[in-house]
């Protein structure tokens, strides 16, 4: 890390201690709170660049500084160019001050014989963002490697205690440019019906000739009946793996790939909530059992795995019929029931559906009012 610069600003420093020690005096160097140094959130698109910096705050006077800025280089590319609109070094430690570039950190130094007093940045980093999610972006200060923060007094280097907050780059997925899978449910359901729900892919990067999904839900609302394929993937299966998980995998003929948008499959679903809410949601999820979500094939025909998709989930929405006028028990409130009540009323019928009661005014007794007042019911 280190260079002649480094050693003859070494060699100046050295010189003005010797100078300091033939004027001896006492002195008792001064309490410091401790520095913090944060690096700041950023957000963006996978694709798109995104700056972070490093701030200091709680700063009464910093000389000198060597530390390491870590990060995930899976997820994050820090920028090596030397343009300072891609890169940035805050220089306002301008004795002298490096940074060097490694396969996931960045490794700081700068020190100035003039202390450094503002709370601003003192370092800027520009990354571009690699893969959709979350990454964590800290400060590692390592002494073992000489890292610390200092100031001078006097003749003397006194390393400062610090406070390090980390900071998280969230790369988000663009609907229009990125490939991704996503699940569709109709806009609601009715309670007692049965749920169909579409899985498709979107902005395809390759010809895809298969793919394997987890469906994920609520074992204890949804219940996972059947899967149906497209004709794009005739070749393929819809099982339940485990509760609350629907594995759906399958493949196409390899003349006929997928391109572009496809429809993979059709999910049917039974809600099973016993206490279901009227407008209530059961979300679904998509993930990767075997972290192989699809594949493609080169020109030797040799498989080659897709593993970068994204996924767009959805939610079941459930409407929920006024049970106290649902007479025949269809879970459906409609013209049928008025014939139920119609035919309780001339004795033709025995009974009604379990739990629900004739007097739907409420007046106590069951009489043609009440079946004025669910058709009243009806027309609304």
């Amino acid at each position: 890390m280190f260079n002649k610069r480094f050693i003859a600003l070494f060699t100046a420093l050295s010189l003005l201690a010797a100078f300091a020690s033939l004027f001896p005096f006492t002195a008792v160097a001064e309490t410091r709170q401790p520095i913090t140094l944060t690096v700041t959130s950023a957000e963006g698109e996978r694709g798109e660049l995104a700056e972070v910096r490093v701030n200091i705050s709680d700063n009464k006077g910093l000389n000198g500084m060597q530390f390491r800025l870590k990060y995930d280089p899976t997820m994050l590319e820090a920028l090596e160019s030397t343009a300072e609109e891609e890169y940035t070094y805050a220089n306002q430690l301008n004795d002298f001050s490096t940074v060097n570039f490694g396969e996931g950190y960045v490794d700081f130094f700068a020190t100035d014989l003039t202390a450094y007093k503002s709370n601003k940045s003192i370092a800027v980093v520009t990354f571009r963002l690699l893969k959709t999610g979350e990454s964590a972006v800290e400060i590692e200060v390592d002494k073992a490697r000489g890292d610390c923060f200092y100031y001078l007094d006097g003749a003397d280097m006194i390393d400062l205690d610090y406070v390090l907050v980390p900071g998280t780059v969230t790369t988000h997925f663009s609907l229009q440019n990125d490939f991704y899978y996503r699940l569709d449910a109709p806009g609601t359901t009715l309670y007692g019906e049965q749920a169909h729900v579409t899985l498709s892919m979107h902005n395809l990067p390759a010809d895809i000739y298969g793919f394997s999904v987890e469906v994920n839900f609520d074992p204890e609302k949804l219940a996972f009946v059947s899967g149906a394929f497209s004709p794009t993937f005739p070749y393929g299966r819809a099982v339940l793996s485990a509760p609350g998980k629907a594995r759906v995998f399958s493949a196409t003929d390899v003349k006929k790939p997928a391109a572009g948008d496809a429809v993979m499959a059709e999910l049917i679903f039974d809600i099973i909530d016993p206490a279901p809410v009227d407008g209530g949601a059961y979300e679904l999820t998509i993930s990767f059992y075997n972290s192989q979500p699809g594949y493609t094939l080169d020109e030797d025909r040799n498989t080659v795995h897709i593993t970068d998709v994204c996924t767009v989930g959805t939610a079941i929405r459930v409407t929920v019929p006024d049970a106290g006028f649902d007479l025949d028990g269809s879970g459906v409130v409609d013209i049928s029931d008025v014939t139920a009540l119609l035919d309780w009323l001339s004795g033709s019928r025995g009974s009604v559906a379990d739990g629900v009661s004739t007097d739907l005014n409420g007046d106590g007794d069951t009489s043609i009012e009440d079946v004025t007042a669910l058709l009243d019911a009806l027309s609304t």
